[in-house]
């Protein structure tokens, strides 16, 4: 379902996408991570200053505004696997006071999408756990979204 990041909580069962007007403007490509703003598909921002997010596209933006396209929303209990900024420390998990950062997108990695475990202003992902030894450089990690945009049950 994403482009940058893959879900790695089990399914529980097959979700259907949900159909949103795309804003003005748009150029986000399937699997990017979307938010909505007034009630329309954005693409999220670089540095993450979105706030939460809402899900990842299912469609590659028209570049028409209201034009109706699917979304794959997150699911609040979703775990995602995905990679970070620096090196993998213990003292990022959950349960301790600095488990929760922005994304950003690597420039050097095509403009993945990535944990930046420098920033803490935004609180968009809280890693949960390990998936890579602890000391490793960029290493991947499982995260959630405390709060996605519209908090979407399970």
């Amino acid at each position: 379902m994403a482009k940058y990041f893959r879900r790695s909580s089990p399914a529980r069962e097959i979700r259907e996408p949900m159909y949103l007007p795309e804003a003005a403007g748009q150029t986000f490509k399937i699997g990017d991570l979307v938010y909505l703003a007034s009630g329309k598909i954005t693409v999220c921002a670089h540095d993450a200053n979105f706030g939460a997010p809402f899900g990842f596209a299912g469609a590659n933006a028209t570049g028409t505004t209201d034009t109706i396209l699917p979304v794959f929303p997150i699911v609040q209990g979703d775990v995602f696997e995905g990679y970070i900024s620096g090196t993998l420390a213990a003292s990022m998990f959950a349960g301790n006071a600095n488990c929760s950062f922005a994304l950003t997108t690597d420039a050097a990695a095509g403009g993945s999408w990535i944990i930046d475990t420098a920033t803490h202003d935004h609180h968009v992902a809280n890693i949960i756990g390990p998936l890579d030894p602890i000391g490793t450089v960029n290493g991947r990690v499982y995260f959630v979204f405390p709060t996605p945009q519209g908090s979407v049950a399970a």
